[in-house]
C-alpha cells in the first residue's frame, strides 16, 4: 500500500530575515582601471535577484595610484580587512550593504569620471539604485561633494546620503550643496577645529534650503584621525554611526522590506509499513533574517504528528494510507511572510 505525499507547502509572512555575516570579506579587482575592493553580504550569491544598497568610498590624495593597499590604509575597507562583517541594524533589521573602496589614478577626479565609476558599479553588482551612499576623506571628500553640487541633476540626483571628512570645498562653492539638499540627498561633515574648511557652510546652506537634510560634527583636532569615525563601533551622541545613518536614507523613502524565499521542499512517496517521513524547508531573506517557522497539515488524512512543527525541519509520523499537503509558513523580523 502506497501514502503519496504532495510538496510541502511553505509560507513566509511579510517579513525580512537577515543573516549574520559569518565571513567579513573584499576582493581587489579592477573597476574601469581603477583598483577597487569590494565587500559583497555574505549572502549575496544566495539572494537571486534582490538588490543592496552601496556604500562607495574614495580616500584622500596620499592613498591615489596603483599601489592598492593604500586605499583602505583609511575608511570602511580598513575595518573590513580587520575583519568586520558590515552588517547594522537600521530600523530594527539587519542591512548589509556592498562596500567599495575605490582607488583613482591621479588626484582630484572630475565629477563626469566619479559618474562614469558608479555606473560601473550599478551595472556590474546588484545595487539598489535608490541606496547609492559616497563617502570620502580630504580629497575623496572634495571628489563627492563635487559630484552633487550642480554640474547636472543627472549626478544631483543619484545620491541618497554622503559623509564627508575634512573636504575642500567644491569647485561650485559650499553653498551651492542647498543644490543637493533640494534634490533630497542629505550629508554628515567632519572637520577639525584645527584643520577649519568651512564645511559647515555648507551645512547651513542644505538645512536652510531643506530642514534636517545636513549634518556637522566639529572634532578637536587637525587634518587626521579619521578612522576614528569610520570605525563601525563609533556612535554619536544620538545613537547613529555613520553607517547606520547613511543606509536609512533613500532617494525612494524608507527602504522596502523585501519578503524572504523559500523552499519546502520536494514531492515524497512512502510505502507502509513506513509510516513516517521529513520535511525539510529551507528559507532566506535578503535583508533580514528567519524569525519563526511553523509547519500545519493542509489535507490529508487524520492523526499525523510533527516532531517539530516550529523548525525549518520536521519528522511527521502516524501516517496512514492517503495523498497529504503540509504546508510551512515562515515570518522575518520584519513581519513578511510567504508561502511554498
Amino acid at each position: 500500500m502506497r501514502i503519496n505525499f504532495l510538496r510541502a507547502i511553505l509560507a513566509i509572512l511579510p517579513t525580512f530575515f537577515f543573516v549574520n555575516n559569518s565571513n567579513a570579506q573584499q576582493t581587489l579587482e579592477k573597476i574601469d582601471g581603477w583598483n577597487a575592493y569590494v565587500h559583497l553580504p555574505d549572502d549575496y550569491d544566495q539572494t537571486g535577484s534582490a538588490t543592496y544598497p552601496v556604500i562607495i568610498f574614495l580616500p584622500g590624495i596620499g592613498e591615489v595610484g596603483s599601489y592598492a593597499p593604500a586605499v583602505i590604509q583609511n575608511g570602511p575597507g580598513h575595518f573590513i580587512a580587520a575583519g568586520d562583517k558590515m552588517q547594522f541594524t537600521v530600523n530594527g533589521q539587519i542591512v548589509k550593504p556592498i562596500v567599495i573602496s575605490l582607488q583613482p589614478l591621479t588626484a582630484w577626479p572630475t565629477a563626469p569620471t566619479i559618474h562614469t565609476k558608479i555606473d560601473s558599479i550599478v551595472k556590474r553588482y546588484r545595487v539598489d539604485i535608490n541606496r547609492i551612499h559616497l563617502t570620502g576623506l580630504s580629497m575623496g571628500g572634495w571628489a563627492i561633494e563635487n559630484y552633487v553640487d550642480g554640474y547636472t541633476p543627472l549626478y544631483t540626483n543619484r545620491i541618497a546620503s554622503m559623509v564627508s571628512m575634512s573636504a575642500p570645498g567644491p569647485d561650485n562653492g559650499n553653498a551651492s550643496m542647498s543644490i543637493y539638499a533640494i534634490a533630497g540627498g542629505k550629508w554628515w561633515g567632519f572637520e577639525g577645529t584645527l584643520d577649519y574648511r568651512s564645511m559647515d557652510v555648507i551645512r547651513d546652506a542644505m538645512n536652510n534650503a531643506v530642514a534636517g537634510s545636513a549634518r556637522y560634527y566639529n572634532y578637536v583636532g587637525g587634518h587626521c584621525c579619521w578612522n576614528t569615525w569610520y570605525d563601525p563601533s563609533w556612535k554619536d551622541t544620538d545613537g547613529e554611526s555613520i553607517y547606520t545613518w547613511m543606509l536609512k536614507q533613500s532617494k525612494g523613502g524608507l527602504p522596502t522590506n523585501l519578503s524572504p524565499t523559500v523552499n519546502a521542499g520536494a514531492d515524497q512517496t512512502i510505502t507502509l509499513p513506513t509510516n513516517s517521513v521529513s520535511l525539510n524547508g529551507i528559507a532566506s531573506d535578503a535583508d533580514g533574517s528567519i524569525a519563526t517557522y511553523s509547519w500545519t497539515k493542509l489535507s490529508g488524512p487524520s492523526g499525523s504528528n510533527f516532531s517539530a512543527s516550529n523548525s525549518a525541519n520536521t519528522n511527521v509520523s502516524s501516517l496512514t494510507q492517503g495523498v497529504y499537503q503540509f504546508q510551512l509558513t515562515v515570518t522575518d523580523n520584519s513581519g513578511a511572510t510567504a508561502q511554498d
